[in-house]
C-alpha cells in the first residue's frame, strides 16, 4: 500500500472512531454519581440528543465509506473485467506467438534439410567426376563400343544414395524411398525401362534390375517415360497418388517424379526418371517442406542429366588416330 491509500486508511478508522469513543466517554462520566445528578439537574434532555448525535454521526461515516467501498469495488471489478479481457488477448497473442515459432522453427528446419542435400551431393561432386572419367578412362583402353542399355549405375545409385540418407537421418518419422529408372533403345528399336537404382529403409522392390519392355509395362514409371514428358509430378496426398498410381494399392502417401531429359537432343525426350516416394508406414511432409523437396531435386537434377552426357560419351564407339 502506497502513503496516500495508507492516510486515506488512517484518516476513516479515525472518523469511524469518534462517535464509539465519544459515547464510551459519556457512558463513563454518567457511570459518576456527582456528574450523573449534575446533568440531571442542568437538563435531561441533553443527555437524550448528545447520544443520538452520537449514534447519527457514526451512521452517517458507516453510509459514506459504505459508498466509498462499493465504488471502490465497482470500480476494481471493472478494473478486473479490463484485466480479465487483457488477458484473453494476451493469450491469443501467445497462441499466435507460439504458432509463428513453430511455423518459423519448421521452415528453418526444412531449410536445413534442403542444405543439407545440396551439401551432401555438392561436397562430393569431385569424386563423382573421378569415377565418371575413371569409366570413360576405361572404355577408351579397351577400345570397345558400350551399349545405352547397359548404362553404369554406381554414380545415378551414388547420387539416389545421399539424397535417402540426408532426408532419412533427419526425418526419422517418415519413410521414403528414392529410385531412379532409364529408358533405352536396343536393337530392333525396342524401348525398355529400368531400375538401376533404389534405396529404402524396407526392401528392394521386385522391378529392381529388371528391364522392362515400355510399350507393355502399365507402372506409372512407364507411362511418364513413354510419354516424354520433361514436366515434374507431384503428387501431395494419399488421395491424389491412389488416383495416379495405380500400383500404390495404399502403400503410398506422396510421390515426386522428375524425368530427366536427354542432354544429347532439343526436342522433349526423357531418358530417366528421379522418383521420390514416402510411404505409408510413417508420416507426411508437410505440403511446403515437401514443394522445398521438390525445388531441391529440380536444382540437382543436372547432375543427373551430366552423368548421362558423360554416359553418351562414353558410349559412342572409340577410333584409332
Amino acid at each position: 500500500m502506497n502513503t496516500g491509500n495508507r492516510g486515506k486508511e488512517i484518516k476513516r478508522k479515525i472518523l469511524e472512531a469518534i462517535a464509539p469513543i465519544m459515547l464510551g466517554i459519556f457512558g463513563v462520566l454518567l457511570a459518576i454519581p456527582e456528574v450523573h445528578k449534575e446533568i440531571i439537574r442542568v437538563n435531561k434532555s441533553y443527555i437524550i440528543v448528545t447520544v443520538i448525535g452520537l449514534l447519527v454521526l457514526h451512521i452517517a461515516i458507516l453510509i459514506y465509506y459504505g459508498c466509498v467501498d462499493a465504488r471502490e469495488n465497482e470500480e476494481i471489478d471493472s478494473l478486473n473485467v479490463e484485466i480479465d479481457s487483457l488477458n484473453v488477448e494476451i493469450d491469443s497473442l501467445n497462441e499466435e506467438i507460439d504458432s509463428l515459432k513453430d511455423s518459423l522453427n519448421e521452415e528453418i528446419n526444412s531449410l536445413r534439410l534442403i542444405n543439407n542435400i545440396q551439401k551432401g551431393i555438392a561436397e562430393n561432386e569431385e569424386l563423382l567426376i573421378k569415377k565418371l572419367c575413371k569409366t570413360y578412362h576405361i572404355n577408351k583402353n579397351n577400345e570397345k563400343e558400350s551399349r545405352t542399355y547397359k548404362f553404369n549405375v554406381k554414380q545415378i545409385d551414388y547420387l539416389c544414395g545421399r539424397i535417402f540418407s540426408v532426408i532419412s537421418e533427419r526425418r526419422k518419422k517418415i519413410s521414403i524411398d528414392v529410385s531412379y529408372v532409364i529408358k533405352y533403345t536396343k536393337k530392333g528399336g525396342k524401348v525398355y525401362i529400368k531400375q538401376i537404382a533404389y534405396h529404402n529403409e524396407v526392401s528392394r522392390p521386385s522391378t529392381m534390375g529388371k528391364e522392362r519392355l515400355i510399350a507393355t509395362e502399365e507402372r506409372y514409371d512407364a507411362t511418364l517415360l513413354s510419354s516424354n514428358n520433361i514436366n515434374s509430378i507431384t503428387l501431395y496426398n494419399k488421395e491424389e497418388v491412389e488416383e495416379v498410381l495405380h500400383e500404390a494399392e495404399g502403400k503410398y502417401l506422396q510421390y515426386i517424379g522428375i524425368p530427366i531429359q536427354n542432354p544429347n537432343k532439343e526436342e522433349p525426350d526423357s531418358v530417366g526418371l528421379i522418383q521420390f516416394i514416402v510411404r505409408s508406414e510413417g508420416e507426411m511432409f508437410p505440403k511446403k517442406e515437401f514443394e522445398l523437396i521438390l525445388e531441391t531435386l529440380l536444382n540437382i537434377s543436372h547432375y543427373f542429366s551430366n552423368i548421362h552426357r558423360i554416359q553418351s560419351t562414353i558410349n559412342k564407339p572409340v577410333r584409332e588416330g
